[in-house]
């Protein structure tokens, strides 16, 4: 039985002029059937694909977020935070401190109006600079910062005298924010690292607290201390040991004094310290010192400054008692139980200072209450242990 086998042909092209593959492979058909006339050509509309509308999503979305960011960031810059919104702890309303009013303080345009409203800078004791900015100096008639910015905070006799420094502030703005927050009689130490020092230094100032100023000096080999670009060094020369110096004081306004944070070779050598010293003493500063200066040694690296009479004294007050290492919360209240035992009856105060750290201030915010409700101690500002005439610590 045969079979006849009949070849298959291709498929005629359709009258929408599609192409099929002949046995080859290859594409037959009209080439022109496949054009279509303007008339029957589909009306072609952009639908963008979904994840374009996704990614310019995603782009908006970013630029919406970083925007927020810097609008928020520029008004914690420029305005004051939101806690000193509200009143003080002990009552008083606090003074709403505009941009303007702030800025005009700083340039010396605006006065105090009261003894009460001490956030104005004095003119006539600071040195307009075009490199430093603004510079502590004396006044004409013989005032001096040390005592025109010093705290208002009474002294009650028959009590035994802490003072209470805490230190490193304006590095982090919740610790600051932490530290003002604290009874006026607290003095803060702020670092010439800080940012806004000028704007945290009006608040400060504003609550009652009294100021200092760390300056930073070079640390021994073994301490692996990095005191940074303003650290004064032996090694530097007076030329650009005055010039860190000076850089570090224009830093912000308002503040009592100078402090050093920790024993350095700039403090023991003389001939280095003593050109420093006498500046500082010029310009009417106090000096707190880590300890390893007394009142001899220091009235010889005074001795020889080319301004007369009374602007080579400076008063100086030692640290007693530094709590700038990390430490236990036990390790701690021990160590201020010592000092609240030890100043009962005690004629001169001591001079504590508290690191930045978490469970320092924590500590300290409990011993201040402490302290309040009794009738034994008190806490007062640094400038308090001098007399206001001599600059000599004095006994209470």
């Amino acid at each position: 039985m045969t079979h006849s086998s009949t070849p298959a042909t291709s498929r005629a092209p359709s009258s929408s002029g599609a192409l099929s593959k002949d046995s080859s492979g290859d594409l037959t058909g009209d080439p022109s059937a496949s054009a279509l006339s303007a008339e029957d050509q589909p009306t072609l509309r952009f639908r963008p694909a979904r994840s374009s509308i996704w990614r310019r999503l995603y782009v908006w979305t970013w630029i919406a977020t970083i925007s927020v960011i810097g609008v928020t960031f520029l008004g914690f810059e420029l305005l004051p935070p939101h806690s000193f919104s509200e009143n003080f702890s002990d009552g008083r309303p606090q003074v709403s401190v505009r941009v303007d009013r702030m800025l005009a303080i700083l340039r010396g345009q605006v006065l105090a109006d009261s003894d009460e409203e001490i956030i104005s800078m004095i003119p006539s004791l600071l040195e307009p600079t075009e490199i430093y900015g603004m510079l502590p100096v004396r006044s004409a008639d013989g005032n001096r910062a040390w005592r025109a910015y010093r705290s208002r905070e009474p002294v009650t006799a028959g009590r035994g005298k802490i003072v209470v420094i805490v230190s490193g502030l304006g590095l982090d703005r919740r610790v600051t924010e932490q530290a003002i927050d604290m009874p006026a009689a607290v003095t803060l130490e702020f670092s010439p690292y800080g940012r806004s020092l000028s704007r945290w230094a009006l608040f400060a100032r504003e609550r009652g607290h009294e100021l200092l100023l760390s300056l930073p000096m070079e640390g021994f080999p073994e301490s692996g201390i990095d005191a940074g670009n303003l650290q004064l060094s032996v090694k530097q020369g007076a030329p650009e040991n005055m010039h860190r110096l000076k850089s570090a004081l224009g830093r912000m306004t308002g503040y009592v004094g100078i402090s050093t944070s920790y024993k350095s070779p700039f403090l023991e050598d003389q001939e280095a310290l003593s050109p420093i010293l006498r500046d500082i003493a010029t310009r009417g500063l106090l000096f707190l010192d880590v300890g390893l200066l007394n009142p001899k040694t220091l009235s010889q690296l005074l001795r020889g400054s080319p301004t007369r009479g009374s602007a080579t004294r400076m008063p100086l007050a030692k640290l007693d008692l530094s709590l700038d290492q990390a430490q236990t919360r036990e390790e701690i209240e021990l160590a201020l139980e010592k000092v609240t035992s030890s100043t009962r009856g005690k004629s001169a105060a001591t001079i504590i200072r508290f690191a930045p750290l978490p469970v320092t201030l924590e500590v300290l915010d409990e011993w201040l209450v402490l302290l309040d409700s009794s009738s034994r101690h008190q806490v007062i500002p640094l400038s308090a242990i001098f007399s206001k005439n001599s600059g000599k610590q004095r006994r209470f």
